[in-house]
């Protein structure tokens, strides 16, 4: 939902979606794995290369692209329709 709504605010995330999606893939892997989980309960286990980079892989083209990619296919929303589109 953040990239839908951030899409509709910034022209440029419509014209780089590739590079950007990719991009906000990668920004969700290091929040979660370096801020979010350190503040948790949760252990994370020794550091393992193949996992580190498999990771970055998924979440920039199997989370970032397809967000990007459906924000720029997405029907144009204006700004006093963003709020209930978001709620749903």
């Amino acid at each position: 939902k953040a990239y839908v709504h951030e899409k509709e605010f910034q022209p440029v995330l419509r014209r780089q979606a590739v590079v950007l999606g990719a991009s906000y893939g990668l920004a969700v892997y290091f929040v979660m794995n370096y801020v979010v989980i350190p503040l948790s309960a949760t252990r994370r286990g020794p550091f393992n290369l193949l996992s580190f980079v498999l990771s970055l892989i998924v979440h920039a083209f199997l989370i970032g692209l397809p967000a990007a990619l459906f924000a720029k296919s997405g029907v144009s929303i204006g700004p006093g329709r963003i709020e209930a589109f978001l709620d749903s």
